[in-house]
Formats: structure tokens, sequence, C-alpha cells
């Protein structure tokens, strides 16, 4: 693989995985989601996606769009202020890499970035016709938080273009999340 490929999949992993460490409180109760989803569409990004009416918009660099799900009941402040959120990475360009090049370089600067981590589960997936990738993955004491925090990354190449979506929760918490990640990512499609 080319020196500019694999620094760009550098550049969206790391903004991936960093945009997240946005900070942690510690949750005594997650309720239900909200009534709803409404559609976030970007023209100039080239994609839409649904999130749910609750969920709070963050202004995040290299991120399209950011979504953190509300506080609840709010004990202990630690360095994260989020139970669970999702971004879509500003697209980037595909340079003509294939998905299996994207997953395996994708792959390979993450176990480099968090020696150790824990792999749940990979798999390939498809979402309203485009072929993606997908993992999740466990990071013990997150940005040395204490806690750790199950991240879920999806990722697509269509024209030409990355597109990376990833899911991040309190680990104890992302099954409490799993069936809004997975509204939020049926909903994706690319304009």
């Amino acid at each position: 693989m080319n020196k500019k490929k694999l620094i760009l999949v550098v550049a969206v992993l790391v903004f991936g995985v960093a945009s997240l460490a946005v900070g942690i409180k510690t949750l005594v109760n997650v309720g239900g989601g909200g009534t709803g989803y409404e559609q976030y569409s970007s023209a100039e990004y080239g994609f839409s996606i649904k999130y749910p009416k609750d969920w709070i918009e963050r202004t995040v660099s290299g991120a399209a769009v950011y979504y953190n799900a509300p506080p609840l009941q709010l004990t202990s402040t630690s360095s994260w202020n989020d139970p669970a959120s999702f971004s879509v990475q500003i697209p980037a360009p595909a340079g003509g890499m294939t998905l299996d090049q994207l997953a395996n370089a994708s792959k390979l600067v993450i176990e480099n970035m968090y020696p150790g981590i824990s792999f749940t589960s990979e798999k390939d997936v498809q979402v309203n016709g485009i072929e993606g990738h997908e993992w999740t993955f466990v990071l013990d004491n997150f940005s040395g938080s204490g806690v750790n925090a199950t991240m879920r990354q999806d990722f697509f190449i269509a024209d030409d273009k990355v597109y990376t979506i990833t899911f991040a929760a309190i680990s104890e918490y992302y099954g409490d999340y799993a069936s809004t990640f997975d509204t939020i990512l049926n909903s994706f499609t690319v304009l």
C-alpha cells in the first residue's frame, strides 16, 4: 500500500476513535431512546442518515456530523461526557483503494494505536446496496479515564469516497444502545 493511502487510513481512524474521547461521566441509569428519528442530509458531503430526536448535535473537527446520547442521572465525573455517540467522518477520497485494502490497513492502524485491543466482532455488511465492513472492539481504560469503551466502526467506499461511521458507548451500556446504532446505520444512504 502506498504512503498516501496509509496516511489517509491513519487520519480516518485516528479521528474516529479520538473524536469520541470528548469526555465520560459515570451513569447511574440509562433509559430508552427518545421518540422517533430525524433526518440529517448533507449535499456537501453526499450522504444522509437518521439520528434519534433527543440526541445532541456537536461540532467536532473532522466530522461531517456528530451526535451524543443525552446524559441521564449522572454521578461522579471522569474524563468522558457522553454515555454513547456516533459520528460520520468527512468523506475522504478512496484513491482507488478497495474495501479489502481499506479493512486490512485500518485494522493494522487500530492495532498499532491500541496494543492489546480486543476485537469482539468483524464482518462484511451491506447497507442500502453499499458494500462495507464492520468491526466492534473494546478499549480498556479509554484515554486513561478508567472507563472501558466499546466502539463499532462501519466503513464503505462509494463514488471513490470512504465513508466511516463510528459508534461508541461505555462498555457497560453498549447493549442498551446497540439497536439504536443499528437503526442509525441502516438509515445511511449516499446521495
